[in-house]
């Protein structure tokens, strides 16, 4: 059926949703929906009160859209604008309703210290019961802050929403860019093993020299890069359905992608490897420079041969310390990485030196940076 005007209805609105994500990826990458609950929570109630729609009805035209559409980048929970838990009946009808159906979809459940307790139980038992990390369960609090901290105001920050398996953004005011920025920290890792070969190096503190020099590297690399991206972006690659929708571009009469078009920071950049590099650190650690078993060469080229005829060196490797079982030499080492990433943007002034300073005062040159129970 032929509809004209905006959505009127529960039904509607979830078909406009579906209608919209499927146009937009045609065109382009996505750039995130927004939080569902918010967006339809008016609609519920409203169909509510008039008699035409149910609380079963609603979960399972959620349940369809999910069915329909698998990459579902929505948010639920989060804050109000008040700064008051934002959790209403379509949050828990959303959880409920991925709950029937399972698979494959990007939902994000942003939890923070006031959230309705049984909402985030919930949440947490399907987490758990699915396996497959949907809802995403993510700290609404330091998303907002980290809006803040790029210069956002708070009427656009506070409305953030994680938009993708690691993605987030200021709803309708930032071109986040998504999966094409990427800091892959096993390629820098790769090339300080190469370099310390060359250099013959025999302690683990000369490793960590050359990953950080080469982590330095890349981020910079990163950043030069982007930003001759920007320059040509609206010319080359034009998100059209995507500036439809923002607050911007049709205004100033450019593209979203544009460096005149919105407020470019891009808050999400997807830092790939993080645990490979822990555990392929602590291995090398613990096999090459502590206990001497074998070489970094030797190690390199048994991994570039596939582990052909070096099954005993395969296995010392994979029973080393991993990072995530509790054990504290590897969870330091996870924490020094992590660490690194952020003070040498730092350093470099892509991300904020005191992070507890807001708004952030840099900005690079366009701006990369269990059971439960609900009665209703």
């Amino acid at each position: 059926m032929f509809l004209e005007g905006s959505p009127q209805t529960f039904e509607q609105a979830v078909q406009w949703i579906c209608f919209f994500q499927v146009v937009e990826r045609l065109n382009g990458h996505g750039n995130g929906y927004g939080r569902r609950d918010l967006l339809l929570n008016d609609f519920y109630r409203r169909g509510i009160e008039k008699g035409i729609l149910t609380r079963t009805e609603a979960r399972e035209l959620i349940a369809e859209m999910y069915l329909k559409y698998g990459g579902n980048y929505f948010a639920l929970g989060g804050r109000l604008k008040d700064g008051t838990d934002a959790t209403n009946e379509v949050s828990w009808i959303g959880i409920e309703a991925y709950d029937i159906t399972g698979g494959y979809n990007h939902l994000g459940l942003m939890w923070h210290p006031d959230i309705d307790k049984a909402f985030y139980a919930c949440g947490c038992e399907v987490v758990a019961r699915h396996g497959c990390g949907t809802p995403a369960l993510v700290n609404y609090d330091i998303l907002r802050d980290s809006e803040l901290y790029s210069g956002y105001s708070y009427d656009d920050a506070w409305n953030v929403a994680c938009s993708g398996c690691r993605w987030y953004c200021a709803v309708g005011c930032e071109y986040s860019d998504h999966a094409m920025n990427c800091l892959v920290l096993t390629k820098a890792l790769d090339m300080a093993v190469e370099e310390g070969i060359k250099n013959n190096i025999t302690g683990f503190g000369e490793l960590w020299e050359l990953y950080d020099r080469h982590l330095e590297k890349t981020i910079d690399m990163l950043v030069e890069f982007k930003n001759k991206v920007y320059e040509w972006q609206d010319r080359v690659w034009p998100e059209m359905v995507t500036s439809l929708c923002m607050h911007g571009p049709i205004e100033k009469g450019c593209d979203v992608t544009s460096p005149k078009g919105v407020n470019n920071t891009c808050t999400s950049v997807n830092v790939l490897g993080v645990p490979n590099v822990v555990d392929s650190l602590q291995a090398l650690k613990e096999i090459v420079f502590d206990r001497k078993l074998y070489s970094l060469k030797e190690v390199r080229k048994a991994r570039l041969n596939d582990w052909q005829n070096a099954e005993e060196l395969r296995q010392f490797l994979l029973n080393a310390q991993k990072f995530g079982n509790d054990l504290d030499d590897v969870d330091a080492l996870y924490v020094r990485v992590a660490n690194r990433i952020v003070a040498i943007a730092a350093v470099a002034g892509y991300v904020p030196k005191d992070v507890l300073q807001k708004p952030c005062k840099f900005r690079p040159k366009y701006g990369l940076l269990m059971n439960w129970q609900h009665t209703p």
